[in-house]
């Protein structure tokens, strides 16, 4: 038998309101994110816009591990004006 619809899809901390766009809206905490996605059955996660997770791959790990999910690879471009940032994690 093949996977379940959970173990197929990944979510995004956008669909928590956590976006790039200054004053857009609430920034909710890492940790409340994981644990609701957790919380809905959803085992996999992309990384989201930055500045959401820290900076280190280490802590980025941890908190995913401790949320019991996955990271998928993720990529993150956005442009800001004229400056593009691109962010790229391989947990």
């Amino acid at each position: 038998m093949g996977k379940t619809f959970l173990e197929r899809v990944a979510s995004a901390p956008i669909s928590w309101g956590i976006c790039e766009v200054p004053r857009w809206g609430e920034m909710l905490s890492i940790d409340r994110v994981l644990e609701e996605m957790s919380g809905l059955g959803i085992q996999a996660l992309e990384l989201g816009a930055p500045g959401f997770f820290p900076q280190k791959a280490s802590e980025v790990r941890q908190y995913v591990q401790s949320s019991n999910m996955s990271l998928h690879r993720t990529s993150y471009r956005m442009n800001h004006g004229r400056k593009y940032f691109h962010q790229k994690f391989d947990l």
